[in-house]
């Protein structure tokens, strides 16, 4: 609101006030007025020149402020229950319970509902922004200040830099940063205060932020960010965007992009298949295209693995060492393990030994002669496994001198 005076007073969203009298003084240009707040903020800057006086008052059920050529904040917060001024500049006479009291420059009070006005206490200092890359080219915009020291919450408003006055988000956070989702391209100016333990608002921190992110980029789906992958193809997939979208999405084997090795463009299916890709570790990301053919930021990029899968592992081309009764495989050991089992039957439904060892190694070292079917698997560093290759039968024939125990026992009884 604009007044004849030039005075100017901001209501903030979800607010009421009452304009309980709006006058002039007869022959000058000083405002006569009393606006009754019942709920919400507002904050007032009152002009007072040589030929211009105006008086404004503003009441709430808390607390009432009568200033003359000052600029304040004055609110009812606490379920409607408290109100508080801020003075930014001048001096208020402020009045709470039928007592009177001033409140100078750099200092607030507050009052509750039939209470006298709480001792007047210094703003905190206005927090110090954080600021990072600009233009910012994801949502939501983290808006952050460094902490203040006796602050318990922090309020942040945000408006278009071209018309500061009109706040189109008003957030408050307990932590000392809120994240605006809904903000288009273009410049803001955030305004940031700390508040104290008594619901005083600080100085406030003015900053401006670009934002540069639209068309948004889409949230990735598969591959999950550090998964193995380890058929030929490689199914990438994203959540769609709006109609009219297109893709763009890079592949690359470096976290920074600057070589690519798929780069596909005018993708109209959030879906992209990739056939003969090697085998590592890879990135990728996707970007949003409007139907203007403007290209939004990257994604967040996520890294997968590739890895082609391997069969599983074949005793039968091991030969089997009769002397130490072991079968070794020629298999790479690094960060592997291995399962083996070994049956009296093919379909392995009579198992005496199932075992987990570090080494490609199937031992049948201590069993009696008979005939055995054997199969191993093998364990990736993920744990990942193809599951047991193909089974070989062993014969472990009995020891040919075993006539001759009980005569070698006789003679060494002897």
């Amino acid at each position: 609101l604009t007044f004849v005076d030039g005075s100017t007073v901001s209501i903030y969203e979800k607010s009421r006030v009452v304009l309980q009298k709006l006058d002039t003084f007869e022959g000058t240009r000083s405002a006569d007025v009393l606006i009754r707040l019942e709920s919400g903020r507002l904050d007032a800057k009152v002009v007072k020149e040589q030929d211009r006086d105006s008086r404004f008052n503003f009441q709430s059920p808390a607390l009432i402020s009568a200033i003359r050529g000052t600029q304040i904040r004055t609110g009812m917060v606490g379920g409607k229950d408290r109100g508080t001024t801020e003075v930014l500049a001048g001096t208020v006479h402020v009045e709470a319970a039928g007592l009177a009291a001033s409140v100078d420059k750099g200092f607030g009070t507050a009052a509750n509902v039939g209470q006298a006005a709480e001792p007047p206490s210094p703003l905190l200092p206005a927090p110090v922004p954080v600021t990072g890359d600009t233009p910012v080219r994801s949502l939501p915009v983290r808006l952050t200040v460094v902490p203040v020291q006796g602050a318990v919450r922090y309020h942040v408003i945000v408006a278009s830099s071209d018309s500061p006055a009109a706040a189109l988000l008003d957030l408050v956070s307990d932590e000392p940063f809120v994240d605006a989702a809904n903000l288009r391209d273009g410049s803001y100016l955030v305004r940031a205060r700390a508040v104290s333990q008594g619901d005083i608002e600080g100085y406030d921190a003015r900053w401006t932020v670009v934002v540069d992110a639209h068309p948004v980029a889409p949230d990735l789906i598969q591959p999950t960010p550090g998964s193995t992958i380890r058929t030929d193809r490689i199914h990438l997939e994203w959540v769609p965007r709006e109609d009219g979208t297109t893709y763009r999405v890079q592949v690359s084997d470096t976290p920074d992009f600057s070589s690519p090795i798929r780069d596909v463009t005018g993708l109209t299916s959030a879906v992209l298949d990739l056939d003969g890709m090697d085998e590592g570790p890879f990135h990728w990301r996707v970007a949003s295209i409007d139907s203007a053919g403007k290209q939004g930021p990257f994604s967040t990029a996520a890294m997968f693995t590739h890895r082609l899968q391997q069969p599983p592992p074949d005793p039968r081309l091991a030969d089997f060492d009769v002397g130490d009764g072991r079968i070794v495989l020629d298999l790479p050991t690094d960060g592997r393990r291995f399962r083996y089992q070994v049956a009296r039957d093919r379909d392995f439904t009579s198992i005496v030994e199932d075992r987990t060892v570090d080494k490609p190694v199937i031992s049948l070292v201590g069993l009696v002669p008979d005939t055995y079917h054997v199969r191993i698997l093998s364990y990736e560093d993920d744990g990942y496994t193809s599951g047991f290759g193909p089974s070989r039968k062993v014969e472990l024939k009995p020891w040919p001198y075993w006539p001759l125990i009980p005569l070698l026992a006789l003679l060494a009884f002897l």
